[in-house]
């Protein structure tokens, strides 16, 4: 509201300045004149559909007021009323400019009293295509003869059979023409005025806010958007995924907002995309506080608490209270021990080198938990030769020294209460691999079994569960005469080959960036093993490597507090087959009792509720309705 009311005071003296066209200039270069400089004369014509003229006003106009000599530019802005289009504007020194709905056009002042004609056409029927957005599917509709003004009541209902991207829905048109466009909101009563072409538009909702403590919401403002009012439940205000969205939240007076914040949380998956920090403001008059966010692919609401005091005394999230990386140490190839402590700004703690091709042999990871919650750090290590070595506390050593023996792999883990509030996050750069695996965490393998890779690298931090994006499925297959992939496969993204008949012999799945406890289980269905009789977690291999085995199928799923929230997809291609359509949540993908080789697959997580994925995904298109195929038998078409 703070913009609309700026807006408004903009329009006013853009208002009084275009009054000021009928009344004369009294200087130039700062002299008195006796007569205006600049007194242009302004004929607007209107004529009907044959060309006849017409007393009704087909639209408006505006210059400036402001004294102008011979030389000197001067714009003038010619807009049609609903239902009219603008034929012409000529200037007395032959400039002249039409066609366009809103016509922006600037002449050069050649004498004292230029004469300026625009000529405005009513309408009588207007052309209008309806065309699917960006992602969506759908025929073009096309409607030849349109009345300019005729009320459209349910557009969020035309046309029949389109479909939006998946996690999407219509939230409005964008109205074409030859100046730019005019975005209507869906769903309401609209007016067709003379746009030729209206292209869907999807996104999703902010749907409400939860206000957690004092309700201190000034009722009569409440929260707003840039032009709508966001009610407490069911707002329905329309955003497109990927733009920023403007908020206001007006308090009573003597109320403020705990932390001065603001989340943005999924409805359906309830991940906090962000927590908008809000700038305080009295103009007008209000208790105000605004801030922006970027919309995610899900209808949110903004969640807050109100509180009795002063903004200005408010203070920041208290993070020294949370439970913190201290300090560490690691011991590494030819250099010895080497102590850290975390970076200030960031909290991260770096143990290691890179671009020196040294391994890190052991590691030692301090550990503060100044909450009332129990619990601590744990940690383990996978160390050449060894294996996998015991869980050991915070500030206890994990790996050797004096052995020359690389650590590969490291799990980090909370436990007690602590994994209830917070989740620690950590990458570690890989010999070969570098950061390809990015960032984990709360006990998923960083690193490898199996390949003997040094890990050169490890960062670790500690943030509050909530604190995060949304989550992001990622693997990466074992190819025949290939090897592992270098780099990890992203939500939906390929991982295998195409075209040229290599079997999958082994994958790693893991999920990143999510507040939810849990995380991904696999097993896959092995040539001469058949199913594997145990499931592999979050980031462990699952089929083999080296024995030249097979993949031939996989089943996947989620376990723990994100299996809530999310449902996992995933197809795979077959020899001899092609794509297979979408399997989900353990469903078997793929094929037994064929001896038929897996080649590529992808993964995908969807909010619960949500589309299943398209039969045509990122290029890929399925050609078989079945997910999965047992025996020469069964039809595949």
């Amino acid at each position: 509201m703070i913009k609309a009311k700026v807006q408004k005071f903009m329009a006013a003296v853009l208002a009084a300045i275009i009054a000021a066209a009928v009344f004369p200039a009294l200087l130039d270069n700062e002299t008195v004149l006796a007569s205006p400089t600049y007194c242009p004369t302004v004929n607007v014509t209107t004529i009907d559909e044959s060309g006849s003229i017409i007393s009704e006003v087909g639209g408006s106009y505006g210059i400036p007021g402001d004294p102008k000599v011979t030389g000197e530019t001067v714009f003038l802005l010619a807009t049609p009323n609903p239902g009219f289009v603008l034929v012409s504007v000529t200037y007395g020194n032959g400039v002249t400019g039409g066609v366009d709905i809103t016509k922006d056009m600037s002449f050069v002042v050649e004498d004292f009293n230029p004469v300026i004609d625009i000529l405005f056409q009513r309408q009588s029927v207007v052309g209008v295509e309806w065309v699917p957005g960006e992602g969506g599917t759908g025929s073009p509709v096309v409607w030849p003869s349109v009345v300019p003004g005729t009320e459209i009541t349910s557009i969020a209902d035309l046309p029949d059979g389109w479909t939006a991207p998946a996690g999407q829905r219509l939230i409005s048109w964008k109205m074409e023409d030859v100046t730019g466009a005019h975005v209507w909101q869906a769903g309401t009563n609209e007016k067709i005025v003379s746009e030729t072409v209206m292209t869907a538009v999807y996104g999703n909702w902010v749907t409400g806010w939860e206000d957690n403590g004092a309700n201190g919401v000034d009722e009569s403002f409440g929260v707003n958007d840039w032009a709508l009012e966001i009610s407490k439940t069911d707002a329905k205000v329309p955003v497109i995924p990927g733009n920023s969205e403007y908020i206001e939240v007006y308090l009573k007076d003597g109320y403020c907002l705990k932390y001065n914040q603001v989340e943005v949380v999924g409805v359906n998956s309830n991940t906090v995309y962000a927590k908008m920090k809000m700038t305080h403001s009295t103009a007008f008059g209000n208790n105000c506080f605004y801030g922006e966010f970027t919309m995610p692919n899900e209808d949110v609401k903004l969640r807050f608490e109100t509180k009795i005091g002063d903004p200005a005394d408010e203070p920041a999230e208290p993070y020294e209270s949370y439970p913190q990386i201290t300090g560490g140490k690691a011991h590494v190839q030819d250099i010895g021990d080497v102590t850290v402590e975390p970076d200030p700004e960031t909290s991260i703690i770096t143990l290691g080198t890179t671009g020196q091709s040294k391994r890190i042999e052991q590691i030692t990871i301090n550990f503060s938990n100044p909450t009332s919650y129990s619990g601590t750090l744990q940690y383990r290590v996978h160390v050449q030769d060894i294996g996998w070595m015991d869980w050991v506390d915070a500030g206890n050593p994990a790996g050797t020294t004096g052995q020359c023996k690389r650590i590969e792999a490291i799990e980090i883990r909370l436990t007690g209460e602590l994994a209830d509030y917070y989740s620690v996050i950590y990458k570690v750069h890989i010999q070969d691999y570098g950061d390809a695996q990015g960032w984990v965490k709360d006990g998923t393998l960083a690193g490898t079994t199996g390949e003997s890779k040094r890990i050169e690298e490890l960062c670790v931090s500690i943030v509050p569960k909530g604190l995060g994006e949304a989550p992001s499925i990622k693997y990466r297959v074992h190819v025949q005469d290939y090897g592992w992939e270098s780099k990890y496969a992203c939500d939906g993204a390929m991982s295998g080959t195409s075209g040229q008949s290599k079997r999958l012999e082994g994958i790693e799945i893991f999920i990143s960036g999510t507040q939810y406890g849990g995380g991904v289980k696999y097993k896959t269905h092995v040539q001469d093993i058949g199913w594997e009789s145990s499931w592999s977690y979050d980031g462990e291999m699952s089929g083999t490597q080296g024995q030249s085995k097979r993949l031939e199928g996989i089943s996947i799923e989620l376990y723990g507090e994100i299996a809530q929230y999310y449902d996992i997809y995933y197809r795979v291609h077959a020899q001899d087959i092609g794509w297979l359509s979408w399997a989900c949540n353990g469903d078997y993908a793929g094929t037994a009792g064929r001896s038929a080789r897996l080649e590529g697959i992808q993964i995908v997580l969807v909010p619960k509720g949500s589309p299943v994925p398209g039969e045509t995904y990122q290029g890929i298109t399925s050609v078989s309705p079945m997910c999965f195929v047992e025996g020469f038998d069964t039809p595949v078409g």
